[in-house]
């Protein structure tokens, strides 16, 4: 194999280097963005189970607080 040869496949190994980093550079930049698109989702859901707890909370203490009327 010759000097030239060489560089050549050299050049090539490079731009193929550079072709999967910036692949992954992108590829990491649309897992970043998905994964915040799951924060969220995750966050609004945490959020509204936390409402439906609390509702929940205050028809059970309603409940508790009329049959101890009706008992007492």
């Amino acid at each position: 194999m010759t000097i030239d040869e060489r560089i050549d496949a050299l050049t090539h190994s490079v731009e193929l280097l550079a072709r999967i980093h910036i692949d992954n550079e992108k590829r990491a930049a649309s897992n970043e963005k998905r994964m915040l698109r799951n924060f969220a989702r995750t966050n609004r859901y945490i959020t509204q189970l936390a409402l439906l707890v609390f509702d929940h909370e205050q028809r059970l203490r309603s409940i508790e607080d009329t049959d101890g009327e009706n008992n007492g």
